[in-house]
């Protein structure tokens, strides 16, 4: 029996990831415990208090650890620098600090493509930090031990299962549908999955871990509008109720990378997976919203 404990479980991936190794765990003898602040997590509190966090580890004594907890507001984290590094640090810290006597425990680390900037696709040592959103973010990945963890850099969409966090496609479906004048940005590039994938390959990685810093995207990456423009077309609401800007241009907004374009070949080549490219992913939307 492997014990994995969930942190961050009630979000965005973390309900897909729920859905996806619920078909799986009877198969491979997965006991899976949650924790998050929600009332529906095996343990609800702050993980990032040492206190809490230990004793839910001391008495589960997971063999995996899995980490998806984030403050993903840009702009919030810059208002306020000391909740994203309590959050994208503090847990980081206490999961290690737990695998320091616990030796046959190791972590899976879902961390961010904002850690990118700068032409072309990167691959992991590329990293360029641009706010503190990003930088809280790689130093959560640097709190765990390297030996016995698995960053994943990813980036995702996707209908929501969560009930109360919407995701990127949720907000660009439900703006053509209210007639929601809309900024969409030519200049902000990346390459996300949609969060079931992200999910699968998170239940491949449990299968057969491979310590290390891994991207974990599609291959053809887009601009944010087009990203939107296709899926709204894919879709059926599309409007021209969006003005197509810059991103650089929006006054009083956090500072934020450019192009995270991700090179994927280190996750494809280590684990033997063929990554989709953007467009396959976002074509598994067509089926999840209808008007």
């Amino acid at each position: 029996m492997t014990k994995i404990l969930v942190v961050g479980s009630s979000g965005l991936l973390g309900s897909w990831f729920s859905e996806e190794a619920t078909k799986l765990k009877s198969k491979l003898n997965w006991t899976i415990k949650t924790v998050s602040k929600s009332h529906i997590a095996d343990y609800q509190g702050d993980f990032s208090d040492w206190t809490f966090a230990n004793s839910c580890m001391q008495e589960f004594k997971p063999a995996i650890i899995i980490n998806l907890v984030a403050l993903t507001d840009v702009d919030r984290c810059e208002r306020e620098p000391h909740e994203a590094y309590q959050l994208h640090m503090g847990v980081p810290e206490n999961i290690s600090r737990y695998m320091q006597t616990e030796k046959n425990c190791w972590a899976l680390q879902i961390s961010t493509d904002q850690v990118y900037d700068g032409e072309g696709y990167k691959k992991e040592e590329n990293v360029s930090i641009k706010n503190i959103y990003s930088l809280s973010k790689r130093a959560g990945e640097m709190a765990l031990p390297a030996d016995r963890t698995v960053v994943l850099r990813t980036n995702f969409f996707g209908r929501s299962v969560s009930g109360h966090r919407k995701s990127f496609t949720d907000w660009a479906y439900g703006a053509f549908l209210s007639n929601e004048r809309i900024t969409l940005f030519s200049d902000s590039i990346f390459n996300p999955l949609h969060g079931r994938t992200v999910a699968k390959m998170m239940c491949e990685v449990i299968q057969n871990p491979r310590f290390g810093i891994f991207n974990l995207g599609s291959h053809e990456g887009l601009s944010k509008a087009d990203f939107v423009i296709y899926f709204a077309k894919l879709v059926g609401v599309h409007k021209e109720i969006y003005t197509v800007s810059k991103s650089v241009s929006v006054p009083d907004r956090a500072r934020r990378p450019l192009n995270m374009l991700m090179d994927v070949s280190k996750f494809e080549t280590t684990y033997n997976l063929p990554l989709p490219s953007l467009k396959e992913e976002i074509n598994k939307t067509k089926d999840e919203y209808h008007v």
